[in-house]
């Protein structure tokens, strides 16, 4: 990724973090692969939960008043 890599992080645009003075490749390309394989599972993930969320709650489940009972 872009510290391992030497390039560097952005901080929410107000400055930027220096990047590894000896870059890494082998440690960026590995970061990269789990940083893309984790958003993946979770881009399919999250949308899963939220349907069988509003599914159970179609079918007369009382969820969310198990999950917030106020």
């Amino acid at each position: 990724m872009g510290y391992y890599g030497g390039k560097g992080m952005p901080f929410y645009g107000y400055f930027t973090i220096p990047g590894a003075e000896p870059a890494n490749g082998g440690v960026a390309k590995t970061s990269f692969l789990v940083h893309k394989t984790l958003g993946l599972f979770f881009e399919y993930l999250v949308p899963m939960h939220i349907g069988a969320a509003v599914f159970h709650a179609w079918k007369g489940q009382k969820i969310f008043r198990r999950i917030c009972p106020i």
